[in-house]
């Protein structure tokens, strides 16, 4: 649905039109108990940085949801850097409006990280291991997820089943990367979740998105939409496409249609109201090699891995050495010499916490390969120290 602006009116407008229109006349199943809305609450950033969920887009869908018949509503998230400041989710909770925009709905506000996780047993059977996920996830009626369009550097967009990483809280989200380095390991256990916890309805804040080095250093893009479905897996698809990505190129969406927990096929997707080809963004700027393997010849698949690495850079001018990089990384290979972030090459599995979860955005993206650097230019930094490169980088 149109949605041209963050304008309360006319939010609330978009998003009682989208839900109606993917429910076709369906009322919504919430259950017995809580109703857990979950926001995305990245980090302490105000609305206008595009890095949270709008709290406007927070505030229309509890209206929805108390006119649903909803009576206890919780709004609820983990922040990214929690495992390192327990008080992360409050202050992004309140620098993002949500907490505000949920407690003048008659919202309860929690932050998951304070309380100890729960254990449930992993969808895939047990030879899998259980996923430490919050209390309130788990014991709430049902899930209605407001995931925030974004790209990622790890899975390229972040939307409905992304948005759901959130559910784990404190430090777990950071052992989950430590146990899953490689990009579809990591989206499997993104998918376990979305399996788990069964989301009933998803309602994304696309009316600005976030482009280029998302998911909170990129550039806010203008994108016009309120996008809701019930299927996490069709919504990224059309978020997908609407980005200009073909869907089987998001991991999450690929493993997602491969497991059965959603329709990734555009031409079997429904989708209704604006019509997709007028919902297309031109030239929305991708995460720096998101696509170069799928643009390179066949044949070339060890020189094109070489080619397509990317790692993070250091911008000398922006780095404060506060060291949130280095305790946020899952494989510790990061460290401060002289108040200066060095990577070990070797170490690094490309997750990207450091960009994600810098406060002064000092992270950048650069390719490992010079040859890459130098034709497509990426967003990169200032020289930064490797440890497993034996020398120190600089810019080409």
């Amino acid at each position: 649905q149109r949605c041209e602006d963050y304008e309360p009116e006319r939010v609330e407008e978009a998003v009682r039109t989208a839900v109606a229109l993917c429910l076709e006349g369906r009322s919504l199943d919430l259950g017995e108990g809580s109703v857990l809305v979950k926001p995305n609450v990245l980090a302490p950033r105000p609305p206008e940085d595009g890095v949270c969920t709008h709290p406007a887009v927070v505030s229309a869908v509890l209206a929805v949801l108390r006119e649903a018949g909803a009576t206890e509503l919780v709004v609820g998230d983990s922040s990214g850097g929690t495992g390192v400041r327990p008080d992360v989710t409050d202050r992004s909770l309140e620098a993002s409006g949500i907490a505000e925009a949920a407690a003048s709905a008659g919202a309860r506000v929690v932050a998951f990280d304070r309380e100890e996780p729960v254990l449930v047993p992993n969808p895939r059977g047990p030879g899998e291991a259980p996923l430490a996920l919050s209390r309130v996830a788990v014991e709430a009626g049902c899930l209605v997820s407001l995931p925030k369009l974004k790209t990622h550097t790890l899975t390229l967009l972040t939307g409905a089943v992304k948005n759901l990483f959130g559910t784990v809280p404190g430090g777990a989200k950071r052992e989950y990367h430590r146990r899953n380095p490689s990009v579809e390991s990591f989206s499997n256990l993104l998918l376990d979740i979305v399996e788990l916890l069964k989301p009933v309805l998803h309602v994304v804040d696309a009316v600005e998105a976030m482009q280029g080095s998302g998911p909170s250093a990129g550039s806010v893009r203008r994108v016009g939409l309120i996008v809701a479905g019930t299927d996490p897996v069709a919504v990224d698809a059309v978020l997908a496409a609407v980005m200009g990505v073909g869907p089987a190129e998001v991991p999450t969406t690929r493993l997602g249609a491969a497991r059965g927990l959603g329709e990734a096929d555009l031409d079997r997707i429904e989708v209704v109201g604006v019509p997709l080809s007028e919902a297309r963004v031109p030239g929305f700027r991708l995460p720096p090699g998101a696509r170069l393997i799928s643009h390179l010849p066949p044949g070339l698949t060890r020189w094109a891995v070489s080619l397509a690495t990317t790692r993070p850079a250091f911008i000398a001018g922006r780095c404060t050495g506060c060291g949130q990089c280095v305790k946020n990384c899952p494989v510790d290979a990061l460290s401060l010499t002289g108040g200066v972030p060095e990577l070990s090459s070797e170490k690094c599995i490309g997750c990207f916490c450091c960009h994600e979860l810098c406060p002064s955005q000092a992270v950048s993206i650069r390719y490992r390969h010079p040859l890459t650097n130098l034709l497509l230019r990426p967003d990169r930094g200032a020289p930064f120290r490797s440890t497993g490169a034996g020398r120190r980088r600089r810019r080409t």
